[in-house]
């Protein structure tokens, strides 16, 4: 399960980075691409698809696809609920990525 589960949140990550690209070269569908990748992200944490010790890293990565489209609300609700449950969950690796997302995104 474990396995499965990294897999899929690596897979999301390789979407983030695509929308990234997309956005990059001011693709004519990145907008929409994002919205549905957001959805995609929402759902695997509604779905406890990969359980809860991914749910920091793909809040992560909904914050990081609202950057992209120019929601910084959005992206500060979604680093802030990462944190939250990195600190909760003892995640120090996570937590330190999303520290530095935050100073990115803030600064």
């Amino acid at each position: 399960m474990a396995l499965y589960c990294e897999g899929i949140s690596r897979y999301m990550e390789g979407q983030v980075l695509y929308l990234q690209k997309q956005t990059e070269e001011q693709s004519e569908n990145a907008q929409d691409s994002g919205v549905e990748l957001l959805k995609n992200l929402e759902n695997l944490v509604a779905q406890n698809t990969t359980g809860p010790v991914f749910y920091p890293r793909l809040y992560h990565l909904m914050a990081y696809v609202c950057l992209l489209l120019g929601d910084g609300q959005n992206c500060d609700l979604f680093l802030r609920t990462a944190l939250q449950l990195s600190d909760t969950q003892g995640n120090v690796l996570e937590k330190c990525w999303l520290n530095m997302s935050n100073v990115c995104t803030l600064g």
